[in-house]
């Protein structure tokens, strides 16, 4: 970012400011700070039997050229964008957040063009379009900074079927403004036979009537109490959550999701009927505290999770196969932070990757692939980026990085190679940023 000038200090600031671009030029790209929260007051609370208030489309389509910084009269064009997902090369949705709040993009011609609407300050933490106007979402409302906290009050799963314009509410709960941060990561899958799922305020949720209705899963016996935090499923039959379960003894008298980070251990639960039963697969060496960043199945017979540890920075990958559903391997162990590991897929039973999200220092991050179903890993060399945060890969070639570049924070790569190569496409300041 350059110095402005001031007042009758024209010439120091104007050198200061080149010498500044020289050393940051050198030093690598580093995090760009998001703007302060207001206090402004609620965030209309959500109906639960009525739409969410029509969002207000903005700049119906422009090319996706790379934008510039600035507005005409010289303000800066920012935003942020946290959430990704495609249907295919053509069809897809992304949503983040302006200097006037949350909004929702949408591009039918892969990028080439994009729309942008307002979603009525509903901030949206996962996406599952079906086509460039319907799908669905989660999305956190009635949010307020209080005492120094942004959170909100509200979480659900909504329905659109006008690009955004308007939100049906499918599923519904209540948060606590602690417990309830805009900027949290859910789980969202809508498949067009139907079926789907959903990880929301600790809940797995699945839907089997195409999105009108969901249950939470129950998970009893050895499973009681396990708190999901991922999930995956290969139809409307066979799945797996990722999550923990609390220690015996320990975190006495408090609900397992109020546990302390020492008192959680990382396990999966596995079912192979639809989520009326389910079945504990412990992992082998797993330690307290580890976090999921996800857990992928790209068939019938295998299915991998990752853990990180931010005691030591370390990432541990694990394998399953069908053949022993209550065993879980661990298969290979690398560094997870700083840069920090973001997102797991793997798009064959041998083929996957890994989003790195770029460190302090700056400690740049990228992408890691592994070709030999995780018992190593390499990084894949992508020019001019930086970090990535979110993997979508429709089917075993066709891909897409939520990424960040060197002077763009949110941008897009598309592969139609299952990886060895990708092209830019970016999303445009003068749309996003206004």
């Amino acid at each position: 970012m350059s110095m402005r000038e001031k007042g009758g200090a024209f010439l120091f600031y104007m050198l200061y400011g080149v010498l500044a671009g020289i050393l940051l030029t050198g030093c690598g790209a580093k995090e760009e700070a998001k703007p302060e929260a207001t206090n402004s007051g609620s965030i209309p609370a959500v109906s639960a039997s009525a739409d969410i208030g029509a969002g207000a489309a903005s700049s119906a389509a422009v090319s996706s050229s790379p934008g510039q910084p600035s507005d005409e009269d010289g303000t800066e064009l920012w935003f942020r964008v946290d959430q990704m997902d495609f249907v295919n090369d053509k069809t897809g949705w992304v949503a983040g957040e302006d200097e006037s709040g949350p909004f929702l993009g949408l591009t039918s011609n892969g990028g080439a063009d994009w729309s942008k609407v307002d979603t009525g300050r509903m901030y949206i933490t996962a996406l599952a379009p079906l086509e460039r106007d319907r799908g669905f979402a989660v999305g956190s409302s009635d949010c307020q900074e209080q005492k120094g906290i942004f959170g909100c009050q509200a979480k659900g799963i909504y329905e659109t079927s006008d690009g955004g314009a308007h939100w049906t509410p499918r599923w519904e709960t209540q948060t606590s403004r602690e417990d309830g941060s805009p900027y949290t990561a859910d789980v969202l899958s809508v498949s067009p036979k139907g079926w789907g799922y959903a990880v929301a305020d600790h809940q797995l949720l699945l839907t089997r009537d195409g999105g009108v209705s969901w249950n939470a899963a129950a998970f009893t016996g050895k499973l009681e109490g396990f708190v999901p935090e991922k999930a995956d499923f290969t139809g409307p039959w066979q799945g797996w959550a990722a999550g923990y379960t609390v220690a015996p003894g320990c975190a006495q008298g408090v609900e397992p999701v109020q546990a302390e980070a020492g008192c959680r251990i990382p396990a999966v639960a596995y079912t192979d009927n639809g989520g009326s039963g389910w079945q504990l697969g412990e992992l082998p060496e797993a330690e307290r505290g580890q976090t999921v960043i996800g857990i992928s199945a790209p068939d019938e017979h295998t299915a991998f999770v990752l853990l990180f540890n931010p005691a030591n920075l370390v990432a541990s990958f694990y394998s399953w196969a069908v053949e022993e559903p209550g065993n879980w391997r661990l298969t290979s162990t690398f560094r997870g932070g700083r840069p920090y590991a973001s997102d797991l897929q793997l798009v064959t039973a041998d083929k996957g990757f890994v989003g790195l999200r770029p460190g302090a220092g700056p400690i740049e991050g990228g992408l890691m692939v592994t070709r030999d179903s995780g018992k190593n890993w390499e990084n894949a060399p992508i020019e001019d980026i930086v970090g990535v945060s979110r993997i979508s890969f429709p089917d075993e070639r066709l891909g897409w990085l939520l990424a960040e570049a060197n002077r763009e924070r949110s941008t897009l790569l598309r592969t139609r190679d299952g990886g060895e190569s990708w092209e830019r496409v970016s999303l445009p300041a003068e749309i996003f940023g206004r």
